[in-house]
């Protein structure tokens, strides 16, 4: 999976969850955002 990326959310819990979707809300869903974990969501 290569790509560019404008945000990088370590983790993927609750919290990740929920920054990703914030961060989607402030950019109005023109930022790339990328989940980094271990596991299945």
């Amino acid at each position: 999976m290569n790509g560019q990326y404008d945000i990088v959310i370590i983790g993927r819990g609750a919290g990740a969850f929920s920054s990703a979707i914030k961060a989607s809300e402030l950019t109005e869903g023109k930022a790339g955002i990328a989940m980094v974990g271990v596991g299945h969501i």
